[in-house]
């Protein structure tokens, strides 16, 4: 019978062993400390991996391991096989700042050194990622193109190229939202979708596959111009400079060339939103329309705060792009994303993002509820807990029993007090692995990027026309 002196009766639980130099936090979930205050299991984690140092994670990889991700608690180094990431999305949740760059920006890498195609959506403008995706490029001895579609830009693609009509359709209505909601306002809707479809095979048969191009020949077209919701959404689409061209990067000979292509959108500029929602459609059509017989390097294409770029059209393809040898990195803050994307069905986007996601990295999230369900299926294992009696013995001590019981193996607690790496200088980035063996905790520095080190060129096209207003003054 354990004794424990009459300054320290505790009721919680207690793990026996020691877990590194994490602490494993699980030390006593309530410890009374006779001075009117509670010390909770998760503000002992914080103080112990407050101490965690980052580290550069560039000598840890090794493509024919797998795909490193981090170090353990333990110091050992975690690798996810290559099968198991090709095989799955992968959805990368937390808060700003958090660390879900670092993750990306190193999955990434490490993608592009194992011989896959990548394509970075970004509507925020990283500093960092597209010389870290460049230096992966120029290491893995094959192209790096740099797209930016916001409009102090020239022109760089033409996202239509090589795409039929039934294909530019569907690019059409994911740009403008135009899919049925199940609105009084589907009646427009479907105008406008008649629009787009008659603006399609006119641009198809006139030759004319460009976004300036679309636009001239719908221009003496009553049909499509009195429908002025849709004329209104491709006069904005027709004004960004970065379209305005016949050429550019052909994405479609990028793609089969596994090429490393990074897009830089916009979180705020609707014309811009338009526009990477466009694109990223345009790349699954790609991916979806090659030969299925034959045998296709796998791509891997990152959504950094993917709200700002899905569709319902992207969201449906979510479920079947896996069997055209492509996976997903999907980012974002928070649960409450998935019910802001527009046009799109809460329970859909949740099943879109939350169920097809195998594999999860969880950073310091501040959503209880989702903390709770990621909690419970991270497993549970087995711990002790303490009895002590308040009454004394004679020689005034307090008695006390153990029995063991099980508790979950992450605490929820634990993914909402993870440290962020702006608490101090040096703290590495702190999150939990979940789809790989049991949930871990994991620790990982950024990629280093050299501040010398200068951001990639910009692709170039010849433009259209003078300038994208050339082509909407047509009017």
């Amino acid at each position: 019978m354990e004794v424990w002196p009459k300054s320290s009766v505790r009721v919680g639980l207690w793990q026996c062993n020691r877990v590194g130099h994490f602490l494993a936090a699980d030390l006593a979930s309530n410890s009374w400390l006779g001075t009117g205050r509670w010390t909770t299991r998760h503000q002992r984690f914080s103080r112990a991996v407050q101490a965690v140092q980052w580290y550069d994670p560039i000598p840890h990889i090794d493509v024919k391991k797998g795909c490193f991700v981090g170090r353990n608690d333990k110091g050992v180094a975690i690798y996810v096989p290559w099968r198991k990431l090709l095989e799955t999305h992968v959805q990368v949740l937390g808060m700003t700042g958090s660390g879900k760059g670092v993750a990306m920006s190193l999955i990434a890498y490490q993608a592009v050194l194992a011989g896959e195609c990548l394509v970075w959506f970004d509507p925020k403008f990283d500093r960092y990622s597209p010389r870290i995706l460049a230096a992966a490029a120029k290491r893995a001895g094959r192209p790096f193109h740099l797209v930016n579609l916001n409009p102090s830009t020239g022109p760089q693609l033409n996202p239509l190229y090589g795409a039929n009509s039934f294909e530019i359709e569907e690019l059409l209505v994911a740009a403008f939202d135009l899919r049925a909601k199940g609105t009084d306002g589907d009646f427009h809707r479907g105008k406008d979708e008649d629009a787009a479809a008659e603006a399609a095979q006119l641009a198809t048969d006139a030759g004319n596959l460009s976004i300036p191009g679309l636009f001239q020949a719908c221009v003496s077209r009553d049909s499509i111009t009195d429908q002025e919701n849709f004329w209104r959404k491709l006069k904005k689409l027709a004004r960004l400079p970065a379209v305005n061209t016949t050429g550019g990067l052909n994405l479609s000979q990028a793609i089969a060339n596994r090429a490393v292509i990074y897009i830089i959108g916009s979180a705020d500029n609707e014309q811009v939103k338009m526009l990477q929602k466009l694109l990223l459609v345009r790349v699954m059509q790609i991916i979806k329309g090659r030969d299925r017989l034959a045998k296709h390097a796998p791509t891997c294409v990152v959504l950094d705060e993917f709200k700002h770029m899905l569709s319902p059209s992207a969201f449906t393809g979510l479920g079947v792009i896996r069997d055209f040898d492509t996976h997903f990195l999907l980012a974002h803050q928070s649960i409450g994303d998935l019910r802001s994307c527009p046009g799109i069905d809460p329970a859909e986007a949740h099943g879109a993002v939350v169920d097809n996601t195998a594999i999860k990295i969880v950073y310091k999230i501040g959503d209880d509820e989702y903390a709770e369900k990621m909690s419970r299926i991270s497993g549970k294992k087995r711990t002790y807990v303490d009895n002590s009696s308040k009454q004394l013995d004679e020689n005034g001590a307090a008695t006390g029993s153990w029995r063991e019981e099980k508790v979950q193996h992450i605490d929820m607690d634990l993914l909402t007090h993870l440290p962020m790496p702006s608490d101090r200088k040096g703290q590495a980035s702190v999150g939990v692995l979940f789809g790989v063996g049991n949930a871990k905790l994991f620790h990982v520095g950024p990629v280093p990027v050299p501040e010398s080190c200068p951001m990639p060129a910009l692709a170039v096209a010849e433009a259209y026309a003078a300038s994208p207003q050339a082509v909407t003054e047509l009017i």
